[in-house]
């Protein structure tokens, strides 16, 4: 259990540890107990055997590394044995990028990536381009930004092919073969952006990316003995914030693809962000956001459970916010900030919430509401225990000072071996009763999760064969995978992993097309300006927004050819016929077409036999079609279940048009929800909108 403080009736304020695989925010102003408490949860994830890598922007949590003192502990009521268990059974590390001061931490910005499957090795790798891009200076939002991105990922992913992936190199064949990339970004910024590039092989940067202990996720996590550890990644000694934003996504990269690696059912690590908001803006795009939008989004699966922590919750974005589902509220005094994070307390706390949000400003330091609604049934007050450790801040010479050992040994360590430090990963909390061993020759879940990354989908006796088992063998380690939900299977018996992208179930591979939409922070701004207000400020009630959804839409897009005929002019130069290629768009299952104008939306309707087919207006041409993993889109599955055959859609073409159908292929449209609730929350409303441009639409 995780023991956090006390209730008002005095009792201990205590959750599981499994809490943290659904997440834990804290939230409050400066001064309101919101960092002590996160550092509370490192204590007791670790006391439980749980290893934390945690980034301090600010360093308040370098202090974890200090022993409380022994009187003062037993005063504040902190029993001796979980305080020795934490001092003696837990190490703590300070690492420090860019300086020798603590352990020096170097991230390459380039890297191999051994393991992922084709599309999260593509994804990885257009993640990779946005953060050498972002560190070179460029706005990822811009033209220019775009532009670098596009060259970066098509060098990287020619780079990875060749097997020769490294900071020079990639610099080297910008400037080589800057002509290729010229329908991405002129030459003349491609040169320009070789330039910023070769600057990071040169002074203080050179020390981030090529000084120091590599980054390795198994040596931030565990020591050597077996003790889980706690790793604080001291930002402070990064002096731009372009860098602080790259080591942040660089190591959440790593993370991730750790955990894709590792797969557990259990809690087996803990990420904190302390004082998130300038790592995870709502409009703003730093090169950090993507990563950890999407480690937010996948972490709990795979036994990552995600801490973040905010004095300023209006500046964090509410996407991010609405994946976690414990929060914790310290003292927030501007209405702006509680209005923020009202519609998600509203959703935790009910008719509860006007009251405890009113009461926030109010609350003294360590004085902390906890919202968790799979453990707690109603919010609950409470004062956050006292350290087993020292609550202050370390300067760079007293860091210095207690890192002398470890800095020492690990170098040793990372001397001794041409790799970083490794582990063995750990796939179960300490108070988790073990599993048997399985038998030695049990292929690993590893093994086999990465095989069926690599085909998608296979029979069990070709499973096996490809990874050199037996059927009987291999049936145990698939039984467990399946039962972690690593691993789905077919009614045929065929097995498949999401990991792959594709969704076999639904015979889809790993590519589909769909439709690239707005972000998410424009879809919000669409929601919040579609909330109801009081009329003339008295009559009804304001509108909240409580939740946002998105689901991809699947039609049919059916190609054709027509021969239309040429107008006046060009039938008296002899020109009686033109042949114009086309596609229409369609519903899966009620065959209507689908129209599209960038001021109305998307709308359906009869095919139309007084329509020329290649005067439709429709997506084409206004929108941007791209290849995605069905296994990374919400889908509505039923479209695709349910859909009718091409062989009808072409029949009701014909029936329609005077022109001559070819290919077909399925397409996924952007769709998004917006719940509005008013009042107490008793009543609401659905708006659905496109996620084109946001207008109302009406999907059969």
């Amino acid at each position: 259990m995780l023991w956090l403080g006390t209730q008002q009736s005095d009792q201990p304020l205590e959750l599981p540890v499994a809490t943290l695989l659904r997440h834990v925010a804290a939230l409050g102003g400066s001064g309101s107990g919101k960092t002590v408490l996160c550092k509370v949860i490192v204590e007791e994830a670790a006391r439980n055997g749980v290893g934390a890598i945690c980034i301090d922007p600010q360093g308040d949590l370098c202090s974890l590394l200090l022993d409380g003192d022994p009187a003062e502990l037993a005063a504040k009521g902190i029993p001796s044995g979980h305080a020795s268990a934490f001092r003696e059974g837990v190490e703590v590390l300070i690492w420090t990028p860019a300086s020798s001061k603590g352990i020096p931490l170097s991230i390459d910005p380039v890297e191999a990536l051994p393991g992922l499957d084709a599309t999260d090795r593509t994804r990885a790798i257009s993640r990779m381009a946005g953060r050498v891009a972002s560190l070179l200076g460029y706005d990822l939002g811009s033209d220019d930004g775009q532009g670098l991105v596009a060259v970066l990922d098509f060098a990287l992913s020619t780079a990875m092919e060749q097997g020769d992936v490294s900071l020079e190199r990639l610099g080297a064949q910008l400037s080589e073969h800057t002509e290729h990339y010229a329908s991405l970004l002129s030459p003349r910024k491609i040169e320009q952006a070789c330039q910023r590039l070769a600057r990071l092989n040169v002074g203080a940067r050179r020390l981030l990316f090529h000084d120091g202990i590599p980054l390795d996720i198994e040596t931030l996590l565990r020591a050597p003995d077996g003790r889980p550890r706690i790793s604080v990644v001291y930002l402070n000694t990064l002096d731009h914030a372009e860098d602080k934003e790259f080591l942040i996504a660089t190591l959440v990269e790593r993370l991730y693809s750790w955990m894709l690696a590792h797969p557990s059912e259990a809690l087996q690590a803990l990420f904190y962000i302390d004082e998130v908001a300038p790592f995870l803006p709502p409009v703003r795009k730093p090169a950090c956001k993507d990563g950890l939008q999407l480690l937010f989004k996948q972490a709990r699966k795979y036994g990552v459970g995600c801490l973040m922590a905010t004095q300023n919750p209006g500046d964090v974005d509410y996407k991010s916010l609405a994946q976690f589902s414990t929060w914790a509220l310290g003292r927030i005094t501007t209405r702006q900030d509680r209005k923020k994070v009202e519609p998600t307390v509203r959703g935790l706390a009910g008719d509860d919430t006007d009251a405890l949000l009113d009461a926030l400003p109010g609350q003294g330091a360590g004085e902390l509401v906890l919202l968790s609604p799979d453990h707690l049934p109603a919010p609950t007050p409470f004062q956050t225990r006292w350290l087993y450790s020292r609550h202050e801040t370390l300067n760079e010479t007293r860091i210095a000072e207690l890192m002398a050992g470890p800095r020492d040994a690990l170098r040793r360590d990372s001397a001794r071996s041409s790799s970083p430090v490794k582990t063995t990963p750990r796939s179960a909390t300490a108070n988790t009763t073990p599993r048997p061993p399985e038998p030695q020759d049990a292929p690993s879940g590893v093994e086999t999760l990465a095989h069926l990354a690599s085909v998608a989908r296979s029979s069990l006796n070709d499973l096996a064969t490809a990874i050199g088992s037996d059927p009987e063998t291999l049936r145990r380690t698939l039984q467990q995978l399946v039962d972690a939900g690593s691993v789905r299977t077919l009614e045929n018996g065929d097995v498949w992993t999401p990991a792959s992208g594709a969704r076999p179930d639904l015979d889809l591979g790993r590519k589909v097309f769909a439709v690239r939409g707005l972000d998410a922070s424009q879809m919000e701004a669409i929601a919040l300006s579609r909330r109801r207000s009081k009329t003339l400020g008295v009559l009804g009630d304001d509108e909240f927004l409580a939740s946002v959804d998105l689901e991809y839409r699947m039609v049919y897009k059916l190609d054709f050819e027509e021969t239309v005929q040429t107008n006046l002019l060009r039938r008296i130069a002899g020109e009686e016929f033109e042949h114009r290629l086309g596609s229409l768009y369609f519903h899966p299952a009620e065959l209507s077409l689908m129209t599209f104008r960038p001021s109305r939306g998307i709308a359906f309707s009869s095919p139309d036999a007084d329509v020329l087919a290649s005067e439709v207006e429709d997506l084409d041409g206004h929108v941007d079609i791209v290849s995605d993993a069905p296994g990374a889109l919400p889908l509505r599955e039923s479209d695709v279940r349910d859909r009718r055959s091409v062989a009808e859609l072409q029949q009701v073409f014909e029936a329609t048009y005077e022109a001559r159908p070819s290919s077909a292929a399925l397409v996924f449209v952007p769709i998004w929800r917006f719940l509005l609730k008013a009042g107490s929350g008793h009543a609401a409303r659905q708006v659905v909108v496109d996620g084109i441009v946001g207008r109302d639409v009406v999907w059969p």
